[in-house]
C-alpha cells in the first residue's frame, strides 16, 4: 500500500477550524479559508514531541478534521467540508513521500446546483519563514467523461520542515437526489464520514468537529478503539467536538481490511424535517447512538422480502418451450433464469451503450431480486433473504443504517444457490469476494406467513479448486531467446479481473442476442453499408487491438520482464456461464530478459514462469492484526523447457519442494522427460482469514513460492 499522503485522496473529507467562524462556510471563498487555518505561523518544537516519535519518518503535529451539512433552501442541502493536516518532515523517505500530491474528484453531475473546491499548501521552514506554493501554476489536471484528477508538485521540501495544508469542498445536493434515495430508502441519510484513523505516521493532536442545523439527527459509532471516544457541545447547540492526543502509528500491513481492524469512526446523519414530529425535532440537537434492531429490520423486510415483478418471466417461459428446456430441474430452470435476467437487464443494451459512448447502465440488485421472487415463487421454490455488509467495511453488527445493507437470495434447494447481481459478468452462484465468510441475519417467513423470524448466518467460503489458475507453458531456447507458447485459464473469483480487463462487449453480446431473440442492435452482419456499420467495425477491431497490448501489458508483469514480444493471442473461452465456467487464453511469445549468457553457458530464470508471488519479509511477520486474504485459491503452472543439443541442465535438483499446513500448500516437482524439463507447480490458499497467532504458517507457504520463482537452472555447453 503506498504512503498515506501519496495514494489517490478524494476531496470528500474535511478539517477543523475554530467554530465561530463556519456558520455558513459555502460563503467563504479560498482567501477566507486561507484566513481561518493559517492562522498560526509557529514551528513548532519538536522537544514536545514524544521521544521515540523523533526517530520516525515523520510526525502528524496537527490534524484537524471538520463537516457542516445545513439545509440551504427548500430545493436542497449543502456539505461543507474542510481536512487540516500540520506534518514535520523528519527524514528523506517523508520528503520525497510529501513532494506530490493526487486527487480525485467526481465531476458536477445534474444533481449538483453548485460546486467548489480549494486546496492550498505552504511550508513552515524551522527558521519561521513562511513559503506559500502557488497551486495554480504546480497543479496538472487531467479530466475524461466523470472525474477530475488533479496533482500537486510541492517543490524545495527539506528535512526539518512543516508542511501545513488544507482541502476544502462544498456540494449543494438537488433536491431531486434526496427524493431519489428516500424511494429507495425510507428516509435521506448522510453517509457523512467513515474516518479511519492514519496508519502511517503518530499523530500529537487531532480534533473532529461537526456541525449541522435543526433538520438533522446525527448518528456516531466510535469502532474499534477509536480515539474520538466522547463528542461534547460545541459553541452552539448544533455544533459536536471530539479531541484526543498522542494517537500512534498503526502501521501498514498487506491483506488488511481496515474497517475490521483498525480505529474509525462512522458518523451519519439523518435530514427528518418531514418525518418526525415537533418533540422529535426539538430534540434532534443531540446526536444518537443508533441501533439497527429486530424492528427496523423486520419493517425493512416487509418492503422487500415478498416484493416482486412479473414482466420478463412470461417470456422466459416463452423462451425455455421455444428450446425445449421446459423439463429442466427446478436448480437448472434458477440458473437459466438468472442469465436470463442478467441479458436483459444489462447486456442487450452494451453494444447500443458502447457505440453512443454511455456509461454502462447500472441496474439495482433490489430490482434484480424483485424479478427473481416472482419467479421463485411460480415455481414453488423455497428462499431466504441474507442481509449483510461487504467484510472491507465492517461487521454487520456495525451498521448503523439499513442504506449499509447488502441483500442477497438464498435459494433453498438441497445445495444451497445464492443469487447476487452486480453487472454484466454476474455469474450464478457466485457471490462477490468482499462478501464470503461474512457474518449475516437470515431472514424467513414466520410459520404464518405474518411475520419474520431472524436467525444469525455465515454465508460459506468458497474452496481453492473453484477458484483455480491453470498455465501451461511450453518454452524453446533459441539464438539467446525464449519462446513461449502458453496456455492459461481462470476461474470463480478470480475472474471477474480477467473478464474486466480482456473481454470485450463484442465478444458475447451477438451471441446472446441470438439466443435470447432479442434486437441484435450493432450487428454488422445486419447492417448495410455506410457510417454506422464503418464505425462499429472499426471499433471491433480496436477492441482486439486494445486486447493485444493489455495481455502484452500483463504478460510484462506476470514475468516480471519489461520487454516482451507477443507475437500472437486469441481469446479461447469467456466465463459467461456455468458450462462457460473459465476465462482462458492461448499466446505465442518471445523474451530475452529471462536470459544471462555467462561465457558459453546460458542461466534460465526459470522460476518467473511460475506466477508473480508475494514475499513476506521478516519485519512483516511481525503484525497486530489478523489477515484477511482476499479469497481462496489454486494456482497450478506446468512448464515445459526443450534442452537444445549440445547442452546440459543443471540445477534441476533446486526445483523441488513442498510444504503443507492447514492453511494451504506449495509443492513443486522437476524431471527431465525426452530431453525436456518438465516444472510442475501447484499453489494453494484454503482461507479467506487467518488468526494473527498463525499467520506465520501462511507467511511460509507465501515465501516458499516466492523462494521458487527466483530459482534459476543454467544451460551448459558440452
Amino acid at each position: 500500500m503506498k504512503t498515506l499522503f501519496k495514494k489517490f485522496l478524494t476531496i470528500i473529507i474535511l478539517s477543523s477550524i475554530p467554530s465561530l467562524l463556519f456558520s455558513q462556510m459555502w460563503d467563504y471563498e479560498q482567501k477566507d479559508i486561507e484566513k481561518i487555518v493559517w492562522n498560526d505561523d509557529s514551528y513548532v518544537d519538536l522537544e514536545i514531541l514524544k521521544p521515540e516519535w523523533k526517530e520516525k519518518s515523520a510526525v502528524i503535529l496537527d490534524y484537524e478534521l471538520i463537516h457542516e451539512l445545513k439545509e440551504t433552501s427548500p430545493t436542497g442541502i449543502g456539505h461543507s467540508k474542510l481536512k487540516h493536516y500540520k506534518v514535520v518532515l523528519l527524514d528523506q523517505v517523508a520528503v520525497d513521500n510529501f513532494s506530490e500530491f493526487y486527487f480525485s474528484k467526481e465531476r458536477t453531475g445534474i444533481y449538483k446546483m453548485y460546486y467548489k473546491n480549494f486546496v492550498g499548501f505552504r511550508i513552515i521552514k524551522p527558521n519561521g519563514k513562511i513559503e506559500i506554493i502557488d497551486t495554480e501554476k504546480e497543479m496538472i489536471v487531467e479530466k475524461d467523461n466523470y472525474e477530475v484528477k488533479q496533482k500537486i508538485a510541492i517543490p524545495n521540501l527539506q528535512i526539518g520542515d512543516v508542511l501545513d495544508y488544507y482541502l476544502f469542498n462544498y456540494a449543494y445536493d438537488y433536491q431531486n437526489q434526496i427524493k431519489q434515495w428516500e424511494k429507495s430508502h425510507g428516509d435521506y441519510l448522510f453517509i457523512f464520514d467513515r474516518f479511519l484513523v492514519p496508519d502511517k505516521y503518530p499523530i500529537s493532536k487531532i480534533k473532529y468537529e461537526i456541525i449541522t442545523d435543526k433538520h438533522w439527527k446525527l448518528s456516531i459509532k466510535p469502532i474499534n478503539d477509536c480515539p474520538f471516544r466522547e463528542f461534547k457541545e460545541g459553541e452552539g447547540e448544533y455544533h459536536f467536538i471530539s479531541e484526543s492526543e498522542n494517537v500512534e502509528a498503526l502501521g501498514d500491513l498487506e491483506w488488511d481490511f481496515y474497517y475490521k481492524t483498525r480505529p474509525w469512526l462512522k458518523v451519519y446523519a439523518d435530514w427528518e424535517p418531514r418525518h418526525i414530529s415537533k418533540q422529535e425535532k426539538e430534540g434532534a440537537k443531540t446526536f444518537s447512538r443508533r441501533e439497527i434492531d429486530e424492528k427496523v429490520l423486520k419493517d425493512y423486510m416487509k418492503k422487500y422480502y415478498d416484493a416482486d415483478v412479473s414482466s420478463l418471466f412470461g417470456s422466459f417461459q416463452k423462451y425455455l418451450k421455444k428450446n425445449n428446456l421446459t423439463n429442466l430441474s427446478k436448480e437448472r430452470k434458477v440458473e437459466e433464469y438468472f442469465y436470463f435476467l442478467r441479458h436483459h437487464f444489462v447486456n442487450m443494451h452494451l453494444m447500443y451503450d458502447k457505440y453512443n459512448n454511455a456509461k454502462e447502465r447500472e441496474i439495482s440488485h433490489f430490482s434484480f431480486c424483485q424479478h427473481f421472487i416472482f419467479a421463485l415463487k411460480k415455481m414453488d421454490i423455497k428462499y431466504d433473504y441474507l442481509l449483510t455488509t461487504p467484510r472491507i467495511l465492517g461487521d454487520i453488527s456495525d451498521i448503523l443504517s439499513m442504506g449499509e445493507v447488502v441483500p442477497i437470495l438464498k435459494i433453498n434447494f438441497k445445495t444451497p444457490s445464492f443469487i447476487y447481481f452486480d453487472g454484466k459478468f454476474s455469474r450464478y452462484d457466485i457471490l462477490p469476494k468482499a462478501i464470503e465468510g461474512v457474518n449475516c441475519i437470515r431472514v424467513k417467513k414466520s410459520p404464518d406467513k405474518r411475520d419474520f423470524i431472524l436467525s444469525d448466518y455465515k454465508i460459506p467460503t468458497s474452496n481453492p479448486e473453484k477458484n483455480a489458475f491453470k498455465a501451461n507453458i511450453d518454452v524453446k531456447f533459441s539464438d539467446n531467446i525464449l519462446t513461449m507458447n502458453g496456455k492459461l485459464s481462470v476461474k470463480g473469483q478470480a475472474l471477474p479481473s480477467y473478464q474486466n480487463y480482456f473481454v470485450s462487449v463484442f465478444d458475447f453480446v451477438i451471441e446472446e442476442n441470438i439466443k435470447y431473440n432479442t434486437k441484435r442492435w450493432g450487428d454488422p452482419s445486419e447492417l448495410k453499408n455506410g457510417k454506422m456499420k464503418d464505425k462499429i467495425l472499426q471499433m471491433d477491431q480496436d477492441q482486439k487491438d486494445e486486447f493485444k497490448e493489455d495481455f502484452k501489458e500483463y504478460l510484462t508483469v506476470r514475468l516480471g520482464v519489461k520487454e516482451l514480444e507477443l507475437n500472437e493471442v486469441k481469446k479461447i473461452e469467456l466465463g459467461m456461464t456455468a458450462k462457460d465456467e473459465s476465462f482462458s487464453a492461448e499466446y505465442n511469445c518471445t523474451t530475452e530478459e529471462l536470459i544471462n549468457k555467462v561465457g558459453n553457458n546460458y542461466i534460465i530464470k526459470i522460476g518467473e514462469l511460475t506466477g508473480d508471488h508475494f514475499q513476506v519479509k521478516e519485519d512483516e511477520l511481525k503484525r497486530e492484526y489478523d489477515v484477511y486474504i482476499p479469497y481462496p485459491k489454486m494456482q497450478s503452472y506446468e512448464i515445459t523447457l526443450a534442452i537444445p543439443e549440445n547442452f546440459e541442465l543443471k540445477g534441476i535438483e533446486n526445483l523441488t519442494t513442498s510444504i503443507e499446513n492447514e492453511y494451504g500448500s506449495y509443492k513443486s516437482t522437476a524431471t527431465i522427460q525426452d530431453g525436456r524439463l518438465v516444472l510442475k507447480t501447484n499453489y494453494k490458499i484454503n482461507v479467506n482469514f487467518v488468526e494473527l497467532e498463525n499467520w506465520p504458517k501462511v507467511a511460509e507457504i507465501l515465501n516458499t513460492a516466492f523462494e521458487l520463482q527466483k530459482k534459476e537452472v543454467l544451460l551448459k555447453k558440452l
